[in-house]
């Protein structure tokens, strides 16, 4: 960024005179005295003259300032750039800015008048960096230390076991077989860790999967890999994330150009809305347009054709119904171009006679 700096400060020679002039007023004599600085103490106190300045400088009292730029009289006089946090103040064109924030502060409301307003080292909602919101996994209260996020404590039944306080607790100490009960704690051949105890039966509605040291406990109602049953894994197609739901397979949502024609949700998104004219943009949405030689479904999702068969127009300019008029045989659209007979001929081949 290109910094403009204010001009210097103009020494007037009126200015200069002036200024002598107000000292001459500061003795205790008045000014007709004898010149021994013993007068009869009338004098005025030594008022000081407003500069007179050369543009682009504007008088603020005694003194010459550019108030495009100078931070201690920005766009005014005696208006100070007082921006928080900043490295320099500066004044650009009448309005206070700045050229960096200082260590451990950012500008996140956008406002350059006020400077680096967030201390983005502390800031749980801005935690080093505008917009970085701490929000730790299964943990207390959520904490920023020196722009890194982290948590107070971890919820019951949760730990900490990757070591990186950023994401939080990410382990469940019920059900992890390789930190079972607290981290590190490892289950032994056969056994699953259930309710944060290993062993060889799973508590509750939870349900023993594989065997040896891939055994788990998992919940088959909504386990999308092993749905309803262990190894049932959900596979629908053209979705954004698979689901199970009561033990049954689903999705969240087609993907796009993709639906759910069938109904069925335990196959997913199994129809394309753009490659047949059948389903042409959304489930039960057929092309309809008669007597054409190229009918498709765009890749937009749109019913699209360019030409019609012999002797059949387009005469109402609608792409939804085709080429809807025989133009070889019809008294009111006959030929190409769709006009009238005269009265007393007819259209025969397209031409009237």
């Amino acid at each position: 960024m290109e910094l403009r700096r204010a001009p210097k400060r103009l020494a007037s020679p009126v200015l200069a005179s002036i200024f002598v002039a107000a000292l001459a007023g500061c003795g205790n004599g008045v000014a007709g005295g004898n010149g021994n600085g013993n007068g009869n103490g009338n004098g005025d106190g030594g008022t000081i003259a407003t500069a007179s300045c050369a543009d682009p400088a504007t008088a603020c009292g005694a003194s010459c300032v550019d108030l495009q730029n100078d931070p201690m009289n920005c766009g005014d006089c005696g208006h100070a750039c007082d921006a928080a946090h900043v490295e320099h103040a500066l004044c650009l064109a009448g309005t206070c800015s700045y050229d960096d924030c200082a260590g451990g502060f950012a500008d996140c409301d956008g406002d350059v008048t006020n400077g680096c307003e967030t201390p983005t080292d502390h800031d749980v909602a801005n935690c080093g960096g505008c917009g970085i919101v701490c929000a730790p996994g299964n943990g207390g209260a959520a904490t920023c230390t020196n722009g890194v996020c982290g948590f107070t404590t971890c919820a019951a039944g949760f730990g900490d076991c990757d070591g990186d306080a950023s994401n939080g607790c990410e382990t469940d100490l019920g059900t992890d077989n390789a930190n079972c009960g607290k981290c590190g704690d490892a289950c032994g051949g056969g056994t699953v860790c259930a309710g944060g105890v290993c062993g060889l039966v799973c508590t509750g509605t939870l349900t023993l999967c594989g065997s040896g040291n891939s055994a788990f406990c998992t919940l088959t109602d909504d386990d999308p890999d092993n749905c309803g049953s262990c190894g049932h894994s959900c596979t629908p197609a053209h979705v954004d994330n698979k689901a199970c739901s009561q033990g049954v397979c689903g999705y969240h949502q087609c993907d796009t150009n993709y639906g759910d024609c069938d109904g069925d949700p335990t196959n997913g998104c199994e129809t394309c809305l753009t490659c047949t004219i059948a389903n042409c943009g959304g489930c039960g949405i057929d092309c309809l347009a008669v007597h054409t030689t190229d009918l498709q479904c765009s890749d937009s999702g749109t019913c699209v054709w360019t030409t019609c068969d012999a002797g059949w127009g387009d005469c109402d300019t609608s792409m939804d119904n085709g080429c809807e008029t025989d133009i070889a045989h019809d008294d009111s659209h006959c030929g190409a171009s769709c006009m009238p007979c005269p009265t007393g001929q007819h259209c025969n081949g397209g031409t009237c006679s």
